[in-house]
Protein backbone atom coordinates (compact mmCIF):
# COMPACT_ATOMS: atom_id res chain seq x y z
CA UNK A 1 0.00 0.00 0.00
CA UNK A 2 2.95 2.37 0.68
CA UNK A 3 4.61 1.69 -2.49
CA UNK A 4 1.66 3.18 -4.22
CA UNK A 5 1.26 5.84 -2.43
CA UNK A 6 4.80 6.42 -2.87
CA UNK A 7 4.45 6.37 -6.63
CA UNK A 8 1.65 8.01 -6.96
CA UNK A 9 2.50 10.66 -4.44
CA UNK A 10 5.55 11.61 -6.49
CA UNK A 11 3.45 12.66 -9.66
CA UNK A 12 0.67 14.33 -7.21
CA UNK A 13 2.40 14.89 -3.87
CA UNK A 14 3.07 17.98 -2.27
CA UNK A 15 6.04 20.25 -2.96
CA UNK A 16 8.83 19.95 -0.58
CA UNK A 17 11.30 23.16 0.06
CA UNK A 18 13.17 22.24 2.97
CA UNK A 19 14.13 19.95 5.22
CA UNK A 20 14.11 20.10 8.73
CA UNK A 21 16.79 18.63 11.37
CA UNK A 22 16.65 18.69 15.40
CA UNK A 23 20.29 19.87 15.17
CA UNK A 24 19.51 23.58 17.08
CA UNK A 25 16.04 23.65 14.61
CA UNK A 26 18.71 24.57 11.37
CA UNK A 27 16.89 23.65 8.06
CA UNK A 28 18.44 22.59 4.82
CA UNK A 29 16.75 23.45 1.44
CA UNK A 30 15.41 20.38 -0.57
CA UNK A 31 17.56 19.27 -3.30
CA UNK A 32 15.65 18.19 -6.46
CA UNK A 33 17.07 17.00 -9.56
CA UNK A 34 17.19 18.57 -12.93
CA UNK A 35 14.30 16.45 -14.32
CA UNK A 36 12.20 18.10 -11.21
CA UNK A 37 13.51 21.45 -11.64
CA UNK A 38 12.48 20.76 -16.00
CA UNK A 39 9.08 19.63 -15.34
CA UNK A 40 8.31 22.73 -12.50
CA UNK A 41 9.78 25.06 -14.76
CA UNK A 42 6.66 23.84 -17.07
CA UNK A 43 3.75 23.88 -14.83
CA UNK A 44 4.98 27.67 -13.63
CA UNK A 45 4.96 28.90 -17.68
CA UNK A 46 1.54 26.82 -17.82
CA UNK A 47 0.26 29.07 -14.52
CA UNK A 48 1.68 32.14 -16.72
CA UNK A 49 -0.17 31.15 -19.82
CA UNK A 50 -3.51 30.66 -17.94
CA UNK A 51 -3.48 33.78 -16.03
CA UNK A 52 -2.90 35.53 -19.09
CA UNK A 53 -5.28 34.41 -21.12
CA UNK A 54 -7.77 34.84 -18.02
CA UNK A 55 -7.05 38.29 -18.15
CA UNK A 56 -7.26 38.65 -21.67
CA UNK A 57 -10.44 36.87 -22.35
CA UNK A 58 -12.87 39.87 -22.18
CA UNK A 59 -10.71 41.14 -25.08
CA UNK A 60 -10.32 38.16 -26.61
CA UNK A 61 -14.05 37.41 -26.59
CA UNK A 62 -14.91 40.66 -27.80
CA UNK A 63 -13.23 40.31 -30.63
CA UNK A 64 -14.43 37.26 -31.43
CA UNK A 65 -17.72 38.57 -31.38
CA UNK A 66 -17.25 41.37 -33.87
CA UNK A 67 -14.47 39.51 -35.97
CA UNK A 68 -15.69 35.94 -36.32
CA UNK A 69 -14.55 33.20 -33.79
CA UNK A 70 -12.61 31.05 -36.69
CA UNK A 71 -8.77 32.03 -35.93
CA UNK A 72 -9.33 31.43 -31.89
CA UNK A 73 -10.70 27.87 -33.63
CA UNK A 74 -7.57 27.17 -35.36
CA UNK A 75 -5.16 28.41 -32.53
CA UNK A 76 -6.65 26.37 -29.78
CA UNK A 77 -7.26 23.45 -32.78
CA UNK A 78 -3.68 23.29 -32.69
CA UNK A 79 -1.98 24.33 -29.94
CA UNK A 80 -4.37 21.91 -28.00
CA UNK A 81 -2.70 18.59 -28.12
CA UNK A 82 0.64 19.70 -27.76
CA UNK A 83 -0.01 21.43 -25.11
CA UNK A 84 -2.15 18.75 -23.13
CA UNK A 85 0.96 16.12 -24.63
CA UNK A 86 3.34 18.09 -22.93
CA UNK A 87 1.66 18.65 -19.65
CA UNK A 88 0.68 15.30 -19.30
CA UNK A 89 4.83 13.81 -20.26
CA UNK A 90 6.04 16.92 -17.53
CA UNK A 91 3.55 15.19 -14.67
CA UNK A 92 4.73 12.04 -15.64
CA UNK A 93 8.58 12.84 -15.74
CA UNK A 94 8.22 14.97 -12.55
CA UNK A 95 6.58 11.98 -10.69
CA UNK A 96 9.41 9.60 -11.90
CA UNK A 97 11.78 12.01 -10.90
CA UNK A 98 10.73 12.35 -7.51
CA UNK A 99 9.69 8.74 -6.77
CA UNK A 100 13.59 8.25 -7.93
CA UNK A 101 14.87 11.10 -5.33
CA UNK A 102 15.42 9.24 -1.87
CA UNK A 103 14.26 12.09 0.09
CA UNK A 104 11.33 13.03 -1.43
CA UNK A 105 10.12 9.36 -1.60
CA UNK A 106 10.83 9.08 2.52
CA UNK A 107 8.96 11.75 2.74
CA UNK A 108 6.17 11.07 0.77
CA UNK A 109 5.69 7.40 2.98
CA UNK A 110 5.50 9.48 6.30
CA UNK A 111 3.23 12.01 4.76
CA UNK A 112 0.63 9.58 3.74
CA UNK A 113 0.81 7.40 6.82
CA UNK A 114 1.01 10.22 8.75
CA UNK A 115 -2.25 11.61 7.30
CA UNK A 116 -4.12 8.40 7.33
CA UNK A 117 -2.81 7.79 10.87
CA UNK A 118 -4.62 8.55 14.17
CA UNK A 119 -1.91 8.71 15.95
CA UNK A 120 -0.74 12.08 17.54
CA UNK A 121 2.46 10.84 18.11
CA UNK A 122 3.03 10.02 14.46
CA UNK A 123 1.71 13.31 13.18
CA UNK A 124 3.30 15.36 15.55
CA UNK A 125 6.77 13.56 14.60
CA UNK A 126 5.97 14.36 10.66
CA UNK A 127 5.32 17.99 11.54
CA UNK A 128 8.39 18.05 13.33
CA UNK A 129 10.60 16.86 10.47
CA UNK A 130 9.31 18.89 7.35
Amino acid sequence: SSGINAEYGGISGPRLYFLCSNVEYSSESYQRNSIEKCCDIVFDSYSWMITIVTYLSPFIAYNAYKHGPEPYIAIAKTTAIPAISIYILALILRGAARTANPTYSEFVNLYYSAQTSSDKEMRHNFLKKY
